[in-house]
C-alpha cells in the first residue's frame, strides 16, 4: 500500500511539472531564432498606397514594429532595388546593368539591433531599381544567417514578383529538399485594383504564413502578427518627415522618423 502511494505521488509531482517544463522548451525554441527582413526597394515601391507611396507605408510600419521589438531579439535587414549609392538616388536616374545584383545586406543579424535598423531604414531616399527576390533570398540564405541549427525566419516584403528572371519558388522547392530549418512569412503589397504579385509559394513551402495588404493599416497588421513583439506593447507614435514643398515631398529625401514611446 506505501509502495502504491510512493508511486502515485511520484506521478502527481511528474505531471504537474511538465507543463512548466514544456513552457520553458518553448521559451527556448522562441529564443533560437534568427529574423530577417528582407525589404523591397525597388521603382515600383514609388506608386500610391491610398494618399502615400508603398514605400512610406512601409517604412512606417517597420519603425513601428521595431518599436516593439524585445531587445534580444536576433534581427537583421536586406534592401534590394537600389545599389550601393542609394542615398543619393534622386526621380529621373536611369536603371544600371547591376540592378538585377543589387540586394544588399544592410544591418547583420544580431540582438539589440533595431535602432541600428531604424538607422538605416531612415536613409533610404527614392524607391529604385528592379526586383531580384530569387537573388535576394539566396544571398540571404548562404550568407546572411549563422551556420547553427537555428531557425532562419524570414520576412519578405514586395509588392511584386521577380523581375529580374529569377524563380524564387523553384529556388525554395529546391532548398526545401534538404533544409528544415528555413521559414518564410510573405507580404504582398496589393494595387489600388487590388491587383498583387502573387508570392504565396514561398510561405506555403516553408510552412510560412502570407498576407495580402491593400491598406496601411493591413501592412502594419502583418508585422504584428509576423514579428514577435514584447508582451505588453509599447504605445508608439510614430512622426514622419514634415515636408516644406511639393517637390520635397515627391523626393523625401532621408526620411528623419521620431519614435515616441
Amino acid at each position: 500500500m506505501i509502495k502504491k502511494i510512493i508511486i502515485f505521488t511520484l506521478l502527481i509531482l511528474f505531471f504537474s511539472a511538465l507543463p512548466a517544463k514544456l513552457q520553458t522548451t518553448a521559451a527556448s525554441a522562441a529564443q533560437d531564432e534568427e529574423l530577417l527582413i528582407i525589404l523591397d526597394y525597388s521603382a515600383s515601391m514609388n506608386k500610391k498606397l491610398n494618399d502615400k507611396t508603398r514605400a512610406r507605408y512601409v517604412l512606417l510600419a517597420l519603425h513601428s514594429a521595431l518599436a516593439n521589438l524585445p531587445r534580444e531579439t536576433k534581427i537583421g535587414l536586406r534592401v534590394f532595388g537600389p545599389d550601393e549609392n542609394y542615398k543619393s538616388l534622386m526621380p529621373g536616374d536611369k536603371h544600371t546593368s547591376h540592378d538585377c545584383k543589387a540586394s544588399y545586406l544592410r544591418a547583420p543579424i544580431k540582438s539589440n539591433n533595431k535602432t541600428y535598423i531604424s538607422d538605416r531604414l531612415s536613409e533610404y531616399t527614392y524607391p529604385f531599381g528592379q526586383t531580384p527576390i530569387e537573388y535576394s533570398l539566396r544571398e540571404a540564405i548562404n550568407n546572411d544567417f549563422s551556420k547553427s541549427g537555428c531557425i532562419k525566419h524570414i520576412i519578405l516584403i514586395s509588392d511584386g514578383t521577380d523581375t529580374c528572371g529569377g524563380n524564387p519558388c523553384k529556388y525554395i522547392q529546391q532548398i526545401m529538399q534538404n533544409r528544415k530549418d528555413i521559414i518564410i512569412d510573405t507580404i504582398s503589397i496589393a494595387d489600388s485594383n487590388g491587383s498583387y504579385g502573387d508570392l504565396s509559394c514561398l510561405p506555403r513551402l516553408t510552412s510560412g504564413r502570407y498576407k495580402i495588404v491593400k491598406t496601411e493599416n493591413d501592412i502594419q497588421l502583418s508585422f504584428q502578427s509576423f514579428i514577435k513583439t514584447t508582451s505588453q506593447n509599447i504605445k508608439t507614435v510614430v512622426k514622419e518627415p514634415v515636408f516644406t514643398s511639393e517637390d520635397d515631398d515627391i523626393k523625401y529625401n532621408n526620411y528623419l522618423f521620431e519614435i515616441d514611446y
